[in-house]
């Protein structure tokens, strides 16, 4: 990420690559608003939408500039602040044919640890209870498995100062997970405290394929206790506060790289938790949620009622509150903004002026505020 880096990417590219966030007009249209606030596509989805469906996703859909900041303008160490990219709205996501969700069909997380022993890791537990309900989606988790039973992994050496370590190559990672998914897999995702790379990266935080079902995310560099964290806390030990810290760290990228799994794309649109991230910093500054553009490419996909979503997001979130506190008063937020209407025991939540009829997970009843 030095200026270095950044002339020799202008020199081999030959241009000065800039982007130029989206206009508010071209935000509408990647949702698939028209220019009368109408619900475009609605005939892509399959089962056909009922008219309440449809209802309950435009309100969900619409965005304000309360809830949905537009991506703002990159500095030129931001992930978009040399690449080029193309956007990837609702309507290129359909016609790019992504691997669908099939009901009944599970994530599954398999943690990489040498010993077996997952003292270091944030706790699993958790990190399957957030994207059960993130996507709506039964969660499991598999036994632990060292690095080296996986097959042929490369891995090189680093050294900073006093310090050494061993990165692992994250393409022969993904390689070698894909004859290890579980019959009736959606996703298979690695979790590790090992360093990861892919080819020149100098780290990666995680790494997945959209058609393959499988990923790989590595929790090192967001460990405070770990001296290559860009917000390392000057100790071998874990201070107050840093397992919250990490947690809501873990459980941000690992749903941003389990997205990728259902064929959605870096966002270009709004800040969002699909933003591509070069730093730490960069991935903190993006959320926990889903813009309405990346929103509505899961629906389309899982078919996971958005109202219920939030309703059992806000669940497991309140869970945790000095994890997830400023997550959970968003969605608290979106809520009231959406008129979705809930009681603290009910499990299926009530939209102005519709009836949803069913949940697809069940969930704890919701902490009083």
């Amino acid at each position: 990420r030095s200026s270095n880096l950044l002339a020799w990417l202008r020199m081999v590219s030959g241009r000065d690559p800039k982007f130029t966030p989206p206009s508010e007009s071209e935000r509408l249209r990647a949702i698939g608003f028209s220019k009368s606030s109408k619900l475009k596509y609605v005939d892509q989805y399959s089962p056909k939408l009922t008219e309440e469906e449809v209802k309950e996703l435009k309100k969900i859909l619409s965005p304000d500039g309360k809830h949905f900041d537009p991506i703002p303008q990159p500095d030129e160490d931001d992930w978009l602040g040399w690449r080029k990219v193309k956007h990837q709205s609702f309507r290129s996501y359909v016609n790019s044919k992504p691997k669908k969700y099939k009901p009944g069909n599970r994530i599954y997380l398999l943690p990489l640890s040498d010993d077996g022993k997952l003292d270091r890791f944030p706790p699993i537990s958790v990190l399957s209870e957030v994207v059960s309900n993130f996507f709506g989606i039964k969660t499991a988790v598999l036994d632990a498995v060292p690095i080296e039973k996986l097959g042929k992994v490369r891995t090189r050496k680093r050294r900073m100062n006093n310090d050494g370590w061993i990165q692992y190559n994250a393409m022969d990672i993904l390689d070698a997970m894909g004859s290890r998914r579980p019959k009736g897999s959606h996703t298979l995702c690695a979790v590790t405290m090992h360093d990861i790379y892919k080819g020149d990266f100098n780290f990666l935080f995680g790494l997945a394929r959209t058609r393959g079902g499988v990923g790989i995310f590595s929790f090192f560099r967001q460990d405070p206790a770990v001296r290559l964290c860009e917000f390392w806390n000057g100790s071998s030990d874990r201070g107050v506060g840093d397992n919250e810290k990490l947690l809501r760290r873990a459980s941000a990228t690992l749903c941003h790289e389990i997205g990728h799994t259902f064929g959605i794309k870096h966002c270009t649109f709004f800040r969002c938790l699909m933003q591509g991230s070069n730093s730490l910093a960069e991935s903190e500054s993006r959320g926990m949620q889903l813009c309405p553009v990346c929103l509505r490419k899961l629906h389309w996909n899982t078919r996971f009622s958005l109202a219920t979503r939030y309703v059992n997001m806000v669940r497991i979130f309140e869970k945790y509150p000095k994890v997830f506190s400023q997550a959970s008063k968003w969605i608290r937020n979106r809520l009231d903004s959406t008129g979705i209407q809930f009681d603290e025991e009910e499990v299926i939540p009530r939209v102005a002026g519709l009836s949803l009829k069913k949940c697809v997970t069940a969930a704890a009843p919701l902490p009083k505020r």
